[in-house]
């Protein structure tokens, strides 16, 4: 090598201790909540996009604190490639379940994540739009069919990095919103329930 060739950029894989896995609740409409910042594993890259925490946001659940898609250039990503978060949550129910979340954006450039549900994409809807400068409760327009109960995983990949995520939600009803507070265009804005149990 001449010293001017391209050189892959590296992935920077980051995993608890002692990850996060969060169970249903036992309620009528079966949720499971938590923060963003509560990824079992993050991957980042390539450089220089990554996933961070970012404090000092205002209307956000805990302490001011969001996960951001950094450096927030515009760029976009198809699944599959650019940074991820798995989140991991053990279902007690099999059936369908839509996901909710709570999330805004910077810039119409900058508003949007790609979706996996147990590392499988629906390519008709693979990501999901939450609007910018405020944030609300946003839902994915399809259904996630769960076929057993147990521990599955939830994957969100870097769409368009300025994307700022608060909080997540499943529920098995799908007329199920997470906050009776309602903005301009009748989208929930309010913090939502509280977090589910932490499993031991």
């Amino acid at each position: 090598m001449n010293g001017n060739e391209t050189k892959p950029a590296p992935r920077t894989t980051i995993q608890w201790d002692n990850p996060p896995l969060y169970r249903q609740d036992d309620n009528e409409a079966g949720t499971v909540v938590f923060e963003a910042e509560q990824y079992t594993t993050k991957i980042d890259g390539p450089e220089p996009y990554t996933w961070e925490v970012v404090t000092g946001i205002t209307n956000c659940t805990k302490a001011e604190t969001a996960m951001m898609g950094l450096p927030d250039t515009g760029i976009q990503y198809t699944p599959f490639f650019g940074p991820r978060m798995d989140y991991y949550i053990k279902l007690a129910k099999p059936g369908r379940y839509w996901l909710w979340l709570r999330a805004s954006g910077p810039h119409w450039r900058g508003d949007s994540v790609n979706i996996a549900f147990d590392y499988q994409v629906n390519n008709q809807a693979p990501y999901i739009d939450m609007g910018v400068n405020k944030f609300r409760w946003v839902k994915y327009n399809q259904p996630i069919t769960v076929t057993e109960a147990g521990v599955h995983v939830l994957t969100l990949w870097m769409r368009e990095d300025g994307t700022m995520l608060d909080r997540l939600l499943l529920t098995n009803q799908e007329g199920y919103r997470p906050s009776d507070e309602l903005d301009s265009f009748n989208a929930p804005v309010g913090i939502g329930p509280a977090q589910s149990a932490r499993e031991e």
